[in-house]
């Protein structure tokens, strides 16, 4: 004798089971698609997403991009004592995304003392307002990052490290 209550118990877990399958597959194809077309990746601990990722550090660049930064800089010029520094698109980028302004990087590096500091095989000069907490980041008078939210101890280890 044949149990059809068993089998279509059975056919019915099977048909959930392949549903949740399904909808599972089609999820991890939407982020496929979403990320790998545009060549982007989150590196480990990032809060960007995949709309939102940018190049997070200038140095890290390929020479032709890094030279398409530096001429592409200089739209909006901060002073430094006698100096003037250019802030790169990828500066621009940063403030935006941290809603740091013209003025607040001024103020940061007209009132601070300028360290320097050996970043990613390359020598920076950096500029810290304990007050704001902002840091703003220059390589041969251009800006290239601004940061906010910066505790003492991230400064300490910048001017820490030596080539």
């Amino acid at each position: 004798m044949v149990n059809f209550r068993g089998r279509l118990r059975r056919l019915r877990r099977g048909a959930w089971i392949w549903l949740l399958g399904t909808f599972t597959a089609a999820g991890l194809a939407v982020v496929y698609i979403a990320v790998v077309p545009t060549g982007q990746t989150l590196p480990v601990g990032s809060k960007a997403t995949p709309l939102t990722l940018t190049v997070f550090s200038s140095a890290g660049l390929l020479p032709e991009v890094q030279a398409q930064e530096t001429s592409t800089a200089g739209k909006q010029v901060v002073k430094a004592g006698s100096a003037e520094l250019k802030l790169s698109e990828h500066a621009v980028q940063r403030m935006e995304q941290r809603g740091v302004n013209i003025e607040q990087v001024q103020a940061v590096v007209a009132g601070n003392k300028p360290f320097r500091y050996f970043h990613e095989g390359v020598w920076k000069t950096g500029y810290y307002d304990p007050t704001t907490k902002i840091f703003v980041g220059s390589v041969n008078n251009v800006i290239t990052t601004v940061i906010t939210n910066v505790k003492p101890r991230y400064i300490q280890n910048l001017t820490g490290k030596l080539p």
